[in-house]
């Protein structure tokens, strides 16, 4: 590997940590920052709300824009956006401020995955193109975990302080040398033909990301069932939830080690059978501890085999390099799509029966998302395909 690429690897995992920093330490920040500014419920949620806004808004545009000025200006781009949100974020003087800073960091962060993983789809070798896709994967990953546990002792310093940690985490991607390698340059603006987005597998990934993002929202409303089925308060919620996150980072560091000899297809159905699995243990069995431990355990090597890169990984080997950018956007985008509706889908009055009906709801939703699995490329196939592909580079 080139040290000029090497530069742009060392970028994309500080980029990754950066976003899962965020994603881990913000469910502790927003009731610091509640508790001591005085913000009420709904100035709170407009802090999620308005981040998600700027992914969804920014997702698309990102795509779009690597075939126009290349995928390292993009990331570069997006990573500059997350500073300046967390720098407003750090120093705001009030709620309109920090409402503003979030909406930065959501159209920064929401693009920096995907463009990291166009990046390694244009600048690596085939043969070690799932390595690095589940690197970055597991960069977000260790990041998401240690915010989770360290974020409660850096709100000693107030709720600013996790603010400025994301702060330097993106001054120091940015202060990463980058180089555009030649072939990037060369197929930013390659024309990219409209079948392409309309063959069967990019469907099926489209299809399969969004049944991800259902699941996900499964996932987030985990503590919440737990809690209303078991009857447990929040710390003893935390030792149920311990399965998940063991279970998350073996898959993680699994599908870094083996995405490359297995392939895409095996790695997303072991992920769709064990977040069915998981889902419905937890939801649909007689509660009790042990049943809630096994589902989760088996929803966190579940969703993160979906999430945690494979996704990616099919979408780089079934797409032109032309078309990389707005796939791997498309994916994200896909899988943010699925997040909300799966989130909606538990309003409802009686918050425990409506909650355990959400969760049942989403296992049909997703096993016929997961049918789309019939449609990808085996190994070898999707190895030759995309061989073809960069061949026609």
């Amino acid at each position: 590997m080139s040290s000029a690429t090497s530069n742009n690897a060392a970028a994309l995992l500080v980029g990754a940590a950066l976003v899962g920093f965020d994603a881990g330490s913000i469910g502790f920040v927003l009731p610091a920052m509640r508790a001591a500014t005085g913000a009420d419920a709904r100035e709170a949620s407009w802090l999620v709300s308005l981040f998600v806004i700027g992914q969804l808004v920014a997702l698309p545009l990102a795509g779009a824009a690597v075939r126009r000025f290349g995928a390292v200006v993009v990331f570069r781009s997006c990573v500059a956006l997350a500073a300046a949100g967390a720098a407003l974020a750090a120093f705001a003087a009030g709620t309109p401020a920090l409402l503003a800073a979030r909406l930065l960091q959501g159209l920064g962060q929401g693009p920096i995955l995907p463009i990291a993983a166009t990046l390694i789809a244009l600048q690596w070798p085939l043969s070690r193109q799932g390595r690095y896709i589940g690197l970055i994967s597991a960069a977000y990953g260790a990041a998401f975990l240690v915010a989770m546990v360290g974020t409660p002792a850096l709100l000693i310093a107030g709720w600013r302080a996790a603010f400025v940690v994301s702060l330097v985490m993106a001054l120091a991607a940015l202060a990463t040398r980058h180089a555009e390698a030649s072939r990037e340059l060369a197929t930013a603006h390659a024309s990219v033909p409209h079948r392409a987005w309309l063959q069967r597998e990019a469907l099926a990934i489209a299809a399969l990301s969004f049944g991800t993002g259902v699941g996900q929202a499964a996932l987030v409303y985990f503590p919440t069932l737990a809690m209303l089925r078991l009857h447990v308060t929040g710390p003893s919620t935390a030792i149920l939830m311990s399965p998940l996150v063991v279970g998350g980072m073996a898959a993680t560091f699994g599908i870094t080690a083996a995405m490359d000899r297995v392939g895409a297809r095996t790695l997303l159905a072991a992920g769709a059978a064990a977040t069915l699995a998981g889902v419905l243990l937890a939801a649909a069995a007689p509660p009790s501890h042990g049943t809630f431990m096994a589902g989760a355990g088996l929803l966190g090597l579940g969703i993160t085999g979906l999430c945690g890169g494979p996704l990616r990984y099919a979408a780089a080997r079934a797409m032109p390099a032309g078309a990389q950018g707005l796939a791997q956007s498309a994916v994200a985008l896909a899988t943010n799509v699925g997040l909300l509706g799966g989130s909606l889908a538990a309003i409802g009055g009686d918050e425990r029966a409506a909650l355990q009906m959400a969760l049942l709801a989403t296992c049909p939703v997703m096993a016929a998302t997961f049918l789309s699995l019939l449609v990808l490329r085996g190994r070898e196939a999707a190895a030759t395909h995309a061989a073809a592909i960069t061949n026609r580079r």
